[in-house]
């Protein structure tokens, strides 16, 4: 179970003042990460508060929690001051097959259930973002998952192993590619940031939106190998592909994430 204790102890003796505690920090032993679909937007004011709130729980968990930022077509044309159009056709798709949600941003964690509802946060309740990210990291380690990425003249070839560490159903598998560090503006509360730092922005889901089926059940120790070449063609001029990369991830019979990975896409 990954946590974090930070402690803070101040004795007073009088005017004597002892010396503060702080406890070691406590590292997780555990391989689970999790996925976090962020429904943003440039015209989406609250945006950047929500973007910060991840951003700092990634600080404290790092790799084990992916951001996908989704820009679909609600408060997400480009600004008069913009240069870049951060939609893309597998965005709206994306954003459409979570509708209906309650405004943004809103964050879409690992897919599950929550009190009834999948884990769509909207924005007055991003409190919980934090609280459900770390519920799911303390769920049960099911897989391992390894993924590589290689640039051709053909295209980007992603080759990726799932590891089973517990018996796996009706596995699926999913494919983004997203874009890193592009500077453009992003409407704020109060003002408009010309040179705010998108990061994690979705790009393009070469499978299915549902994901791609590999396996109706892989024993436990069972390695299942999944490899998918994305087109040369698919990859836009505008892109920068050295601030790329591939997130994948692999989803069960109810639909929720078991384990999620990045990989740097190597030329």
């Amino acid at each position: 179970m990954r946590k974090i204790l930070v402690g803070l102890l101040i004795c007073m003796l009088g005017c004597a003042e002892k010396e503060v505690i702080i406890p070691p920090l406590e590292i997780p032993t555990t391989g689970r990460t999790v996925l976090v679909e962020d429904l943003t937007g440039v015209r989406c004011p609250n945006c950047p508060s929500g973007n910060a709130r991840l951003e700092s729980v990634q600080s404290i968990y790092g790799k084990n929690v992916v951001v996908v930022s989704v820009h679909g077509e609600f408060l997400t044309d480009p600004l008069p001051e913009s240069e870049a159009d951060l939609r893309s056709p597998s965005a709206i798709l994306l954003e459409e097959f979570w509708r209906p949600f309650l405004g943004k941003p809103s964050a879409v964690i690992d897919r599950k259930s929550y009190d009834g509802f999948f884990s769509m946060v909207p924005n007055p309740l991003q409190d919980q973002w934090q609280p459900i990210i770390e519920r799911e990291l303390q769920e049960p380690h099911m897989a391992d998952l390894v993924v590589d990425a290689t640039l051709d003249n053909q295209g980007i070839l992603v080759s990726t192993g799932i590891i089973a560490i517990e018996e796996l159903q009706d596995i699926s598998i999913h494919i983004f590619l997203v874009e890193n560090s592009i500077v453009d503006p992003q409407e704020d509360v109060d003002k408009l940031i010309l040179d705010y730092e998108h990061n994690h922005v979705l790009r393009y889901i070469p499978t299915p939106i549902e994901g791609d089926p590999i396996a109706e059940n892989i024993e436990i120790g069972d390695i299942s190998n999944y490899t998918m070449t994305i087109d040369i063609a698919e990859l836009r001029e505008e892109w920068n592909i050295e601030n790329m990369e591939i997130v994948c991830f692999i989803t069960g019979e109810e639909g929720g994430v078991i384990q999620v990975q990045t990989a740097s896409i190597l030329q």
